[in-house]
């Protein structure tokens, strides 16, 4: 998947808030500000009856009517906020936030063609941008256009004002299989923004998959320099210890990244298969890290999955499948949760631990990719 769009809803709200409003709509700018803030706090139902509400009053400003649309589309209300963006004046905020909104709405109903077509005709207006141009370079990599894609997002490095452009141009590379080119783009990156920790661990996760892992080190560790509690960087940083086989350099990353209050189901994920690989007889120390990381993310299929494992090794069927059971509905392609499920009911009622073990590839903890 090409690395997530930043929520551009938030920071487009910053330059409407910059527009003047007329006096008479103060109720209408607090009862958006009340949205807001439900949505920020995660209570989309109740923010999306507030804007209902919003929208039916008159009189609303075109610039108010705007922002209501950028609010709709962070409740995910896309299509409601595509009718609001037509309705306002093209000028309002201006002409390219405005094709630039309804084009990322259609983005995220999953209509790439629209996408494409807005931002096409848009740059042929000459309304365009960094942004705009990473956005559309990310549409035709969905429909599966690489070249265009690659052109798309190489032209939005050019004129890029975040770093945005470069981690969706090394993804793009990494997901048509040239390692180095996305290398060499992640280095131009970090040439751009050298205190960026994003870049850092993109360059660190192409060297990985080149099995540089020197190199990879290297950049982890520039990355949690730059960012000490950043999950990312501390996961990525003791992923490459672990496959290194340095399995107790990678506990203790984990284990000082824990203690310092760092909160991430995958370095407790990480921690488990490192304990078990330092040792496999302390499997209750692996269970306490793995209950712990899904406590933080119910929907961790890794955590899940090395869990019933564990359970299966005890004899402790019941328990192996309904956690198996969570991690199909979950993903239902992970080969490992077919596996070992379709292991699982072979066995019936056999519970000791060496006919249980059997059933099981060596592999059956790891990431399911």
């Amino acid at each position: 998947m090409l690395v997530r769009l930043r929520s551009t809803f938030i920071s487009i709200l910053v330059l409407v808030a910059l527009f003047s409003v007329p006096a008479r709509a103060e109720d209408a700018k607090d009862a958006l500000g009340r949205a807001a803030a439900l949505l920020k706090a995660g209570r989309a139902v109740e923010a999306v009856i507030e804007l209902d509400r919003i929208r039916t009053q008159s009189g609303l400003s075109a610039i108010l009517q705007f922002q209501l649309g950028w609010l709709y589309g962070q409740a995910r209300k896309y299509q409601t906020a595509i009718e609001i963006f037509r309705a306002v004046p093209e000028a309002i905020p201006d002409p390219l936030t405005r094709q630039y909104a309804i084009a990322l709405c259609h983005f995220n109903l999953g209509e790439y063609q629209k996408t494409i077509d807005i931002l096409s005709e848009s740059k042929k207006r000459g309304l365009t941008d960094a942004k705009a141009v990473n956005l559309l370079g990310v549409a035709y990599a969905q429909l599966g256009e690489a070249e265009r894609a690659y052109n798309s997002l190489r032209e939005g490095i050019i004129e890029a004002t975040d770093v945005d452009g470069y981690l969706n141009l090394v993804t793009l590379c990494v997901e048509y299989r040239n390692n180095e080119l996305a290398e060499k783009i992640a280095t131009q990156g970090i040439a751009a923004f050298p205190n960026d920790k994003h870049l850092f661990i993109y360059r660190g996760a192409v060297r990985m998959l080149s099995s540089e892992l020197d190199a990879a080190s290297s950049d982890f560790g520039s990355a949690l320099k730059l960012a000490p509690k950043d999950p990312d960087a501390i996961f990525s940083a003791a992923l490459t210890q672990y496959q290194r086989g340095s399995f107790e350099q990678a506990s203790g990353i984990l284990r000082d990244a824990i203690a310092r209050g760092v909160r991430d189901s995958d370095l407790h994920y990480l921690l488990a298969e490192s304990i078990l690989r330092i040792d496999a007889g302390h499997a209750d120390a692996a269970m306490k890290e793995l209950n712990r990381a899904i406590e933080i993310d119910a929907a961790s299929v890794s955590a899940l999955v090395l869990r019933a494992r564990l359970e299966l090794r005890i004899g402790a069927l019941q328990q192996a499948k309904a956690d198996l059971e969570r991690a199909r509905i979950i993903d239902p392609e992970s080969r490992p949760v077919l596996y070992m499920l379709k292991g699982s009911s072979a066995i019936g009622q056999f519970t000791r631990s060496s006919q249980v073990v059997s059933v099981c590839s060596p592999g059956c903890g790891q990431n399911s990719g």
